[in-house]
Parts: structure tokens; C-alpha cells; sequence
């Protein structure tokens, strides 16, 4: 009799050691870090995200991938998605230890270009619409939360203004950027994940996660520095930016324009300078518009394009009448570098 007690107490005993380590095992499987305590962040906000808020669930088959933005922040993550002719990237970062913050941006992705102007590697949205392409650092996007602001560099052959901003020619962004090929080790993200899988792919992309002078190799450097001399003995430098301003079918080298009378300052950002040998140079800015339905100058051009110049108390308009010809009542302004 006593010895059924024993071996009945002795599988009692094996059973609750037994439930104890498969416990004990899924305890610490599942509270496990994922490398690092800002991948442990994402992971729960994307665990949480996925089981009660479905407005910010992330896109069955996306990528997810982590860069960074500025060393003062924890790395970003980029959950890019290419899907039924619909592409787009959408950036997650930390706050004060918590994911509160999505910056949705459809039709986008994710670049690493050197910004030759600034001589700064750095990770760009480019934002594609028809001929139109967009550029603005992703430490501005997520710093106003609009892909809009900050510096924004557009590029086409058919639109003069994008947000108010003029639009470069697309053959300039070479003399603006220099591409950089760099390849970030992301994992595909599937909905039906369980909890422990997907852990393990946050991990994964923590493991890959590096900063951005861990891409600028010395191969890098070399390709990035043969490409600005390439542009340096192919191009004349004005103020560092080598670009121009298309209206139209003409392109207007920024930099300054002069008749007898008068001077005109183009410049890149949007901003101009104006004076007349009566009046002293003031600050302004400028737009430029397709004028054809106005009463047209002269009588010589049947369709053309004008550059307005805001000035405080009134607007000063110039025919475009060619490349870096600008045109007026006064005359001909001439392009001076």
C-alpha cells in the first residue's frame, strides 16, 4: 500500500516539474527580447496594434526594415508595400519609449542619397507622380509630419511648381543627388504570425539594423566622389547648386539677370531679389504661371509662360522668352551666372 503512496507521489512530483519547466519555458520564449529595447518597442506596438486597433495594422506581405534617421533617435521603421498597382511606405517612430506616431506616404519609398549641396548622406522619401518626382529627408518628414515640408527637391520636365516650390529639371537631380546602392536587410511581414514568429522577424531586422556609416564604405565614398568631379568638370557651380528652374519648354538657370535698367536674382529655393537703377534691390519671391489666356505682350508669343515676382506692393512679371531669357516692357534681361 505504501509503496502505491510513493510511486503515486513520485508521478505527482514529475507531472508538476514537467508542467513547471513547460511553463517556466513558455514564460521566458515569450517575454524574450528581441536583440534590442527599441525592437522589443516595436514589437509590441505591432502585437498590440495587430490584435485591438486595426487602423494602424501593418499590410499583410510588407516590408519591415529599420534605418536611421539622426543619432539622437532610436532607429525608424519603414514598412514599405508594393501591392494590386498601389505602393507606398509608411514610417513608424519612438517617443518618449512608446510607438504613438505613423506617418502614412502613399505612392513613396524609401531612398539613401548624398545631397552634394549639403555633403550629407542621408535617407530621402521619393514620391513618384506621373514625370514627377519629389525628395524630402525623412528626419524633415518626421519632424513635421508632412512630406512637404522641409527640404524639398522636385524634378520634371512638365510641372513648374509643386507645393509652391519651384520644380527643377529632371536631368538635374544628377547635379543635386548622387544615389547611393545600398541594400537593407528587411523580413516580410505576414498577419498570421504568432506571437513567437513574430518576434523572431523584429529580431531579425534588429540583427540587420545598421547606421548609416556602416553603408558609406570606402567603395561608396570612392563612386560618390567620382560622380561629383564628374559633375564639377561638366557643369558651372552657382552658389553650390547646379540646377534650373523649367518653364515651360525652357529652363531658367538660377543666378542673376540684367538689362539697363533693371536686375533679377533667381534662386533655387523659391526666393528672389528685384531692383531697378530708380529703386533699391529688396527681397521677394517668385511663381511662375502659363499666361496664354492673358492679353498677350507685344503681340510676339501666342503661348508662353511667365515669372511673377511678389513684391510688397505690387507684382513684377517677366516674359519667358527662351533659355535664360526673361523679357519685359524695359527689355531684355540677360543671364549673368
Amino acid at each position: 500500500m505504501k509503496s502505491k503512496k510513493y510511486i503515486f507521489l513520485i508521478v505527482v512530483v514529475v507531472l508538476l516539474v514537467l508542467l513547471g519547466g513547460v511553463l517556466g519555458f513558455r514564460l521566458y520564449y515569450g517575454n524574450r527580447s528581441t536583440g534590442s529595447s527599441w525592437g522589443d518597442i516595436y514589437y509590441k506596438y505591432i502585437k498590440d496594434s495587430r490584435d485591438n486597433n486595426e487602423d494602424y495594422q501593418i499590410r499583410d506581405g510588407s516590408t519591415v526594415e529599420f534605418i536611421q534617421v539622426s543619432s539622437d533617435m532610436d532607429p525608424v521603421m519603414v514598412v514599405s508595400y508594393d501591392e494590386d498597382k498601389e505602393k507606398g511606405t509608411n514610417l513608424y517612430y519612438i517617443q518618449d519609449g512608446t510607438v504613438d506616431n505613423v506617418i502614412v506616404l502613399p505612392g513613396s519609398e524609401i531612398e539613401f542619397l548624398y545631397n552634394i549641396e549639403k555633403e550629407e548622406y542621408a535617407w530621402y522619401s521619393h514620391t513618384e507622380d506621373d514625370d514627377l518626382h519629389s525628395y524630402v529627408r525623412v528626419f524633415d518628414v518626421i519632424h513635421s509630419e508632412d512630406a512637404s515640408s522641409g527640404d524639398n527637391y522636385s524634378f520634371s520636365d512638365s510641372v513648374n511648381s509643386f507645393n509652391g516650390n519651384p520644380v527643377m529639371s529632371s536631368d538635374s537631380f544628377n547635379s543635386v543627388f548622387v544615389a547611393v546602392d545600398v541594400t537593407v536587410e528587411g523580413v516580410s511581414y505576414d498577419k498570421d504570425f504568432s506571437d513567437s514568429k513574430l518576434r523572431d522577424a523584429i529580431a531579425s531586422s534588429v540583427e540587420h539594423y545598421q547606421p548609416n556609416d556602416k553603408y558609406v564604405t570606402d567603395e561608396v565614398e570612392a563612386f560618390v566622389d567620382e560622380k561629383v568631379l564628374e559633375i564639377g568638370s561638366s557643369s558651372s557651380l552657382d552658389d553650390g547648386v547646379l540646377s534650373s528652374l523649367v518653364v515651360g519648354d525652357y529652363h531658367l538657370e538660377f543666378g542673376t539677370y540684367k538689362n539697363g535698367v533693371e536686375e533679377f536674382v533667381l534662386r533655387e529655393d523659391g526666393s528672389c531679389q528685384y531692383g531697378t537703377i530708380y529703386d533699391e534691390v529688396v527681397a521677394c519671391t517668385y511663381t511662375t504661371i502659363n499666361s496664354s489666356s492673358r492679353d498677350i505682350p507685344s503681340g510676339e508669343i501666342s503661348n508662353y509662360y511667365e515669372v511673377v515676382l511678389s513684391l510688397t506692393d505690387e507684382d513684377v512679371r517677366f516674359v519667358v522668352c527662351g533659355d535664360n531669357c526673361l523679357k519685359d516692357q524695359m527689355g531684355t534681361l540677360e543671364y549673368q551666372g
